[in-house]
């Protein structure tokens, strides 16, 4: 038995100026020790774990001329004995495990080193795992913060078209809660003469044709009217099992496509009345001193071609 004080995890900061206790399990000898060390105050303990070279140092009194400064701070801390194991040397986010007693000297046996780095390694393993998958949690969480509060419409279609994820304003979209768009295909919600080249682009999108698809086209609502919506699909990157998910955002543009209906049916009137008497108009850029649109009208008067009066020059008349 080794009759240790204290067994701890270290891991060297993303900046690498520091190695920080991450783990620890004490006894009741224990001397209460800071939380982190900077590199600058143990350069051979760092060298060595960088070279993944395990330290065994059974007094302090024992260091060579390259470990004072860092037995110096081992001395600080009220440290008799120890032994540090690297796990994963060369990498810039190197970890160890560092065993030490407070009370007594300890004569670490080779056997024992060897079956530390053992647990070492498989204690660094399992930690990057964790990380691994608290990083994707995290990145799963942002995702559906962003998918939920979006201001436009979002989905994931499977390769069927599909809609296995549909956020509420989606939902709003088509006069629908999202829950009831689950698993609705979105072709079934797209107008008639539109879906047959919407279900071309994803086929070009899954066979890697394209990369991202970007079209207007016109949708159903639940109320039955027709609704116009701008429409990106893009492969998401995700999978469900072994199929790969499209990401679908729609932004509604009905109302600023009735605009753009109602502005030119206003110009149709415009010009219509225009050319039923006998006025004239035309739109002049003081800046450049250009006729940038006439009516017909301008052009049986003046007897010009239309190609010439739309370049003239207003000094010109």
């Amino acid at each position: 038995m080794l009759n240790l004080d204290r067994v701890s995890w270290f891991q060297q900061s993303n900046d690498e100026t520091k190695y920080v206790r991450v783990h620890t399990s004490s006894s009741e000898y224990a001397l209460p020790t800071p939380e982190e060390s900077a590199t600058r105050e143990i350069p051979w303990i760092v060298e060595s774990v960088l070279r993944a070279a395990p330290i065994q140092v059974r007094s302090t009194k024992d260091l060579s001329q390259d470990g004072l400064t860092d037995g110096t701070l081992l001395e600080r801390n009220g440290i008799k004995s120890i032994a540090l194991i690297p796990a994963n040397g060369g990498t810039a986010g190197a970890s160890a495990l560092v065993l030490t007693s407070f009370t007594k000297e300890i004569a670490w046996e080779e056997e024992v080193i060897a079956q530390l780095s053992v647990l070492a390694a498989m204690f660094a393993n399992a930690q990057s795992k964790k990380a691994a998958q608290d990083a994707g949690h995290a990145s799963e969480l942002r995702f559906r913060h962003l998918f939920d509060y979006s201001p436009t419409g979002i989905a994931l279609l499977d390769p069927n078209a599909q809609m296995r994820m549909v956020n509420a304003r989606l939902g709003r979209f088509f006069g629908r809660g999202s829950e009831e768009l689950h698993f609705e295909n979105i072709l079934d919600l797209i107008h008639p003469d539109d879906a047959p080249q919407t279900w071309l682009h994803l086929r070009e999108l899954l066979a890697g044709v394209r990369e991202i698809v970007h079209s207007e086209m016109r949708f159903l609502h639940q109320n039955g009217s027709v609704i116009w919506g701008r429409m990106t699909i893009s492969l998401s990157g995700t999978r469900d099992g072994d199929c790969p998910l499209l990401l679908c955002v729609i932004e509604d543009v009905t109302e600023t496509n009735a605009a753009k209906e109602l502005l030119e049916r206003s110009r149709r009137m415009l010009t219509l009345a225009l050319e039923s008497s006998r006025s004239i108009a035309w739109e002049y850029d003081p800046q450049t001193d250009m006729l940038s649109w006439l009516d017909r009208t301008y052009f049986r008067v003046w007897c010009l071609k239309t190609a010439k009066l739309c370049a003239a020059s207003a000094t010109k008349f």
